[in-house]
């Protein structure tokens, strides 16, 4: 008997013991579940707390750039990042003389965001922008990439000498931000036009100065004509050893010169979209250089070798391919080949200028 109640007693502590290591345990898991949800309410209201710590002003007017200014990007996207880099550089360019990136907003700042949608633009519309200036911030929202090159060309067209009669007299260098309450929508620009380097051939120093003017045409979007019916632009080795007794022409661009074009333009909040037209059912130009019809076997494989080094030599996002065969059969054979080329090397290919 005396055996059975120590026995008995060791296990009733046992148990105990037990139970309050299953109750510390639970303690335990509760509080890091606890933190667990804290830390996750804090990073998913991360963009909200950043949005109200910003003092926001109600009275459109110039923002002037002859003082320190903070650039604060409220999302940390890859694409925020980079608008903030192109804006710094911007104000600098226009005689600022303090311009810092910074993860909170200061006294001056332009405050940077990528949102989904924003209020009073187009709703079928992916691409929107809006530029808002105040005496002491300007807002720039922006809802794609696209739509954020648009942006930057918005801010870039309202820098401009200050007005102010004063102003004029004692600093004629005084630049702002001129008053703005803008929003836009791909649909509201739409401005856009084509060089045709194969009828007008350009050197790459008239193509960049050609550039530096569009931007201030409020031109957003610039289709280069590379390769048409009518012959190409480009300078290839490849291009060449298809016939040796036709060159290209002097003032044709290597792919090193097209992608410092590229940078120019996307610098300046410009899309520059490559025109290739090397499907289209007739092209004389393209026979009489390589001897061969354009849809024929020998054709094909001329315009799969021309279209990957295109692609992988240049820094394009968009490609324009012309026209697509209406007849499915020629478009699976001929067109969706070059389409897939592009699309592997991270390129979009667009058959619609007014995409």
């Amino acid at each position: 008997m005396t055996f059975n109640i120590l026995h008995t007693n060791k296990a009733s502590k046992m148990s105990i013991s037990a139970t309050k290591q299953h109750k510390i345990k639970v303690a335990v898991l509760a509080t890091c579940l606890l933190f667990s949800n804290i830390n996750s309410a804090i990073s998913t209201t991360t963009t909200q707390n950043n949005r109200s710590t910003i003092k926001r002003e109600s009275k459109i007017t110039d923002f002037n750039l002859k003082r320190d200014i903070t650039i604060y990007s409220i999302t940390n996207s890859e694409g925020s990042k980079l608008m903030c880099k192109r804006v710094a550089e911007l104000l600098k360019k226009s005689g600022c003389e303090e311009v810092s990136i910074a993860q909170k907003p200061g006294e001056h700042t332009i405050n940077i965001e990528q949102v989904e949608k924003i209020a009073g633009a187009d709703k079928n519309s992916n691409d929107a922008y809006s530029l808002k200036v105040f005496k002491n911030e300007v807002n720039i929202e922006y809802t794609s990439s696209k739509s954020m090159s648009w942006a930057f060309q918005a801010l870039r067209n309202n820098i401009v000498s200050d007005q102010k009669a004063l102003q004029k007299i004692f600093d004629k260098s005084t630049k702002v931000i001129k008053a703005a309450d803008i929003c836009k929508t791909s649909g509201d620009e739409g401005s856009s036009e084509i060089i045709d380097l194969i009828k007008t051939p350009m050197s790459i120093s008239m193509l960049q100065s050609h550039i530096n003017k569009a931007v201030m045409n409020n031109k957003f979007v610039i289709y280069l004509k590379l390769i048409s019916t009518e012959g190409t632009a480009i300078k290839s080795d490849f291009i060449d050893s298809a016939n040796p007794y036709i060159k290209s022409n002097n003032k044709a661009l290597s792919y090193s010169e097209l992608n410092q074009l590229y940078k120019t333009a996307t610098d300046n909040g410009i899309e520059l979209i490559p025109i290739l037209d090397i499907s289209s059912n007739d092209n004389i130009a393209f026979e009489k250089h390589t001897g061969h019809k354009i849809h024929s076997t020998e054709g094909v494989r001329f315009t799969k070798v021309l279209t990957k080094e295109f692609a992988k030599s240049t820094n394009f996002d968009v490609v324009y391919l012309g026209n697509a065969p209406t007849d499915t059969k020629l478009k699976e054979k001929y067109f969706t080949p070059l389409a897939e080329i592009f699309k592997a090397n991270n390129k979009s290919v667009i058959t619609d200028m007014n995409r």
